[in-house]
């Protein structure tokens, strides 16, 4: 969930990539109820901590778009 770490010194991005299911992701272990959820939209950072751009990707009718 957290993107950058920050020290005295630097900020830093945190490289790992994170892969789930588009559809039907179980939170269940951390809300604590069973509850399912579709990906609706997506922000991609590309750069460094700091600088760099932005990318969101969402889907409208099952037809996903970037912008």
């Amino acid at each position: 969930m957290r993107r950058f770490s920050k020290n005295a010194f630097f900020t830093e991005k945190n490289p790992t990539i994170v892969s789930f299911p588009i559809k039907g992701l179980d939170l269940s272990e951390v809300i604590g109820e069973e509850q399912l959820y579709d990906l609706v939209g997506n922000v991609i950072h590309d750069g460094k901590a700091g600088t760099g751009s932005y990318r969101v990707q969402a889907v409208h009718q099952n037809e996903w778009y970037e912008f």
